[in-house]
């Protein structure tokens, strides 16, 4: 992953860059049916392994760009015939004394989890650093289980649980976080309760920051909570939505997701 630059531009407006894409959000709950409960050591549970093993609800779509994220309306023209997907990522919450978020990344109904190096890891995160600040790069593989640095009282812990903070050493400035962005819009999706998705992304997600909840939500990590998130290119903008721009957006090369 590139060094990002120290712009502190919003990535949709950062000069001469229109960035847009689309998101899927789909509920997914394990099947227990088709694949038993699997519980370990100190409460320790784990989504299925097999691509079989889940029920699937219908879900959101959103467009993120232009400054805001919008709902997309089922009777859409271009949200139907979304296709060329950029990346994807499932993620479960465990229990609520267990507040890890566990994920593989790609849709799990496509693939078995077990073929992600092992199955369901914890999020985990690249330390990036500059010139003034260091950015933590959220993914499923990492060096570091924790943040850079102090998380922001912005978004913490409403967007990222305090298990992740920042923890000994000495603190550099935080930056903000940066990463995958299926697992940055789901640490959104799954700060409030799932009636509350639609409210939460619209109003609390825009492009290089997050604004606080407007309201006093129930916890939203809920146990065995799932969803899957899937980036798809924006066909009617393909100049600031193709690899190459959601890439540096991933890199923070137009600052922070969440800053």
């Amino acid at each position: 992953m590139s060094k990002p630059s120290s712009s502190s531009k919003a990535p949709s407006t950062v000069p001469g860059v229109n960035l847009s894409f689309y998101v899927q959000i789909d509920p997914l709950e394990p099947n227990y049916q088709a694949e038993p409960a699997r519980h370990g050591t100190h409460n320790f549970w784990a989504p299925p392994h097999t691509k079989t093993g889940y029920n699937r609800k219908p879900g959101m779509l959103f467009r993120w760009g232009s400054g805001v994220i919008t709902h997309v309306s089922a009777n859409d023209t271009v949200g139907r015939s979304l296709h060329q997907t950029y990346s994807a990522a499932t993620v479960f919450t465990q229990n609520p004394d267990t507040p890890h978020l566990l994920a593989v990344p790609f849709d799990a109904e496509t693939k078995h989890a077990r073929e992600n190096q092992g199955g369901w890891r914890p999020l985990f995160f690249r330390h990036i650093q500059n010139t003034q600040h260091t950015y933590s790069a959220v993914s499923t593989v990492g060096d570091r289980q924790h943040i850079a640095a102090p998380g922001s009282s912005h978004w913490m812990p409403q967007l990222l649980p305090r298990v992740y903070d920042y923890q000994a050493g000495s603190p550099r400035i935080q930056a903000g976080l940066i990463g995958s962005i299926p697992l940055l819009i789901a640490l959104a999706a799954f700060s409030a309760p799932p009636d509350a998705l639609r409210e939460v992304l619209i109003n609390c997600l825009r492009p290089g920051t997050w604004r606080p909840h407007r309201f006093q939500y129930p916890a939203g990590h809920i146990a065995e909570r799932g969803m899957v998130v899937t980036i798809f290119f924006d066909p009617v903008n393909p100049q600031g939505s193709n690899a190459v721009m959601l890439n540096k957006l991933q890199n923070g090369d137009f600052g922070a997701f969440y800053s």
